[in-house]
C-alpha cells in the first residue's frame, strides 16, 4: 500500500504535465483547424466571386461566342423559358418590356457593374408567339469567338478576323460612353470599340443590322 501511494505521488507531477501538454496540443490543433477553415472559406468566397461569371454563362473555363448562334450556354432563337435565363441568372437588374418585346440586363459581378449581360427577346411566331432570344450582348467580360477574337483584341485584329464588318461611328451607350460599333451583319456578330479595344460583343440574327433593332443601350449621336 505504501509502495502504491509512493508511486502515485511520484507519478502525479508527470501526469499533470502530460495532461496540460495534451490540452495545449489539442487547443493548438483546434485553432489551426479553425484558422485553416476560415482561410479556406475566404479563398472559396473569392474564387466564387471570380468564377461567378463563367459559372453563369458557360460550362467551360472560356465563354465561347459563335456569330449568329450562341453566347456561352445560351442560344439565339431559344425560348426564354427553355433557356432558364432567370433560373440561372436570377432577377434582372434592369428590364424594359413593350409590344411583345423585352430587354433584360444582369450585372454579372456586383463588384464590377460594367460586367453585364443583356438579352433582347421578342414574341416569335415560329413557336406560338412565345418569346425567343434575338440579341445577346456581353460587356467587359472575357470571351473568345470562333474566329479567335477576344476581349483583348485590337481594332486591327478584329478587322482582320471579320473583313466584311461594317464600322458605325458616333454611337453612345447607355452609360454615355462614345464607341465605334463594328457589325459583321452577314455573320450576326457585333463589337463595341473604345480606345481601340473591344469592350463588348453582341450576337444577332445573320443579315440583320444590330443598329436597326430597338436597343436601349445604343444611341446614334451623329
Amino acid at each position: 500500500m505504501k509502495k502504491s501511494m509512493s508511486l502515485i505521488k511520484t507519478s502525479f507531477p508527470f501526469l499533470i504535465v502530460l495532461l496540460i501538454s495534451s490540452q495545449f496540443i489539442i487547443g493548438c490543433t483546434g485553432n489551426s483547424a479553425q484558422n485553416s477553415q476560415e482561410v479556406s472559406q475566404v479563398d472559396s468566397s473569392q474564387n466564387t466571386a471570380v468564377d461567378s461569371v463563367k459559372l453563369k454563362l458557360s460550362d467551360s473555363d472560356t465563354i465561347f461566342v459563335i456569330a449568329g448562334k450562341s453566347l456561352g450556354r445560351f442560344e439565339l432563337k431559344q425560348e426564354v423559358e427553355q433557356a432558364q435565363l432567370f433560373d440561372i441568372l436570377g432577377k434582372a437588374d434592369s428590364s424594359d418590356a413593350a409590344m411583345c418585346k423585352s430587354w433584360n440586363m444582369w450585372h454579372l459581378d456586383k463588384r464590377s457593374p460594367k460586367k453585364e449581360l443583356d438579352v433582347y427577346a421578342v414574341c416569335d411566331a415560329d413557336v406560338d408567339m412565345r418569346k425567343t432570344i434575338q440579341i445577346m450582348r456581353l460587356s467587359h467580360v472575357n470571351f473568345i469567338t470562333e474566329k479567335g477574337v477576344t476581349s483583348t483584341s485590337t481594332l486591327g485584329e478584329l478587322k482582320t478576323a471579320y473583313p466584311n464588318a461594317e464600322s458605325i461611328e458616333g454611337i453612345e451607350t447607355s452609360s454615355s460612353t462614345q464607341i465605334t460599333l463594328i457589325d459583321d451583319v452577314a455573320s450576326g456578330i457585333a463589337f463595341e470599340i473604345n480606345n481601340d479595344q473591344v469592350t463588348s460583343v453582341s450576337i444577332h440574327a445573320p443579315g440583320e443590322k444590330i443598329i436597326n433593332t430597338y436597343l436601349p443601350f445604343y444611341k446614334q449621336i451623329k
